[in-house]
């Protein structure tokens, strides 16, 4: 407590490990800082396992993106054109979604990453598996 000057006290650090507690996320980066630990890196290890099935990255075949069918073939395609124009991939026919994007794009399309890969599948040309 004395490093902390009192803003952290065990037995509230121990509430939030035994899952008793809620922290806010402001509180949890402050504390991720503390032990100093990016809160970022963190937050990275904490999803990939709750959720690995979105936390890989996905190569997309632009040119096969039309057989993502129907409105979330549209979603889709506009997201990868956004993503691509960010980052500057204009003459490429393939692009790489993180698992940031798969995470966004999910969630805009309110479906789980699997299911969003699924979807996706015809236009994939290869799934990168998370790293561990």
């Amino acid at each position: 407590m004395i490093r902390s000057a009192g803003r952290f006290k065990p037995s509230v650090i121990g509430g939030y490990e035994r899952g008793e507690r809620s922290i806010s996320l402001s509180r949890f980066c402050e504390l991720a800082r503390f032990y100093g630990v990016p809160p970022d890196r963190l937050l990275a290890e904490v999803m990939a396992e709750l959720a690995p099935e979105s936390r890989g990255e996905v190569v997309i075949d632009v040119n096969k993106l039309t057989l993502v069918l129907g409105d979330e073939g549209r979603t889709v395609a506009e997201f990868v054109h956004r993503v691509k124009m960010q980052r500057g991939d204009y003459l490429t026919d393939v692009i790489t979604l993180r698992s940031g994007d798969l995470e966004a794009l999910s969630l805009a399309m309110g479906e789980s990453p699997s299911s969003l890969l699924r979807k996706l599948r015809p236009a994939v040309r290869q799934e990168v598996a998370p790293e561990q």
